[in-house]
């Protein structure tokens, strides 16, 4: 049997390492059994910048409507008659005889690396640039698991900017049961029995397969973006059993 300690990294791809966790026992926020390692596939994407920035609202904003539109009024008394003149500048009476050598406004789609298409996602491809290598890529800890408890525990902590979008599982019976999937930014040490600080991103009933065959969530509610560097952990829990794999304490 395999050893480990929470917390320490148990397997890794080119893009994330998936960390030790523990299992969770008789209820969601029940007893602590460690080190055990989620059953299971992670399914995400490799992009450019996981923390997209939406533009911040002005600190001051106006309390009422204005009472008058901001556009200037119309003139009280109008002229009967056109101007003679147009008020836009001439037009130049040399021309340039070529045209340009660009376009003044030039819209470049990414172009796909010479290694897209290898299987393997390379630091300078995404999932924009090159979508067959990056796009729903797939870490597996462990398949092996032939315990189970109501819920599982684990970190990740990723080499590059990714966005992790689902996850598959073995559960313990076939059956159609409500299951979460919990995250919360750093570490789970520390907060196994607590629910503060832990973000609901799937809350749905769906039918387990049996044991052997993984169960595909099918999406979170929404991506769970992990910056280069950062660590995140997620909490799987259902009312049937999730599979997972004992390790032995180091």
């Amino acid at each position: 049997r395999e050893e480990g300690t929470e917390g320490q990294e148990f397997v890794r791809d080119q893009s994330l390492r998936f960390n030790v966790g523990v299992a969770i026992a008789y209820a969601k926020w029940g007893e602590v059994f460690t080190p055990r390692v989620f059953s299971g596939i992670i399914r995400y994407d490799a992009v450019e910048s996981a923390n997209p920035v939406t533009p911040a609202p002005t600190s001051n904003p106006t309390r009422l409507p204005t009472a008058q539109p901001l556009s200037p009024a119309p003139t009280s008394n109008p002229t009967r008659l056109p101007t003679a003149q147009p008020l836009s500048p001439a037009p130049t009476s040399n021309p340039t005889r070529l045209p340009t050598n660009g376009p003044t406004f030039l819209t470049v789609t990414p172009k796909p690396t010479a290694s897209c298409g290898n299987n393997f996602c390379d630091s300078s491809e995404t999932a924009t640039t090159c979508p067959a290598d990056c796009s729903n890529v797939i870490l597996v800890p462990s398949v092996t698991g032939g315990l189970g408890a109501v819920g599982t525990m684990f970190s990740v902590t990723s080499t590059r900017n990714i966005v992790v979008t689902s996850l598959d599982f073995h559960a313990s019976e076939m059956a159609l049961q409500q299951i979460q999937v919990y995250t919360r930014l750093g570490s789970f040490e520390g907060y196994e029995l607590v629910e503060d600080g832990w973000d609901l991103i799937f809350d749905k009933f769906i039918s387990m397969n049996s044991r052997n065959t993984l169960t595909p969530l099918g999406g979170f509610n929404y991506g769970v973006s992990v910056a280069a560097g950062e660590t995140r952990s997620f909490f799987v829990y259902t009312t049937v059993k999730v599979m997972y794999e004992k390790l032995e304490s180091v």
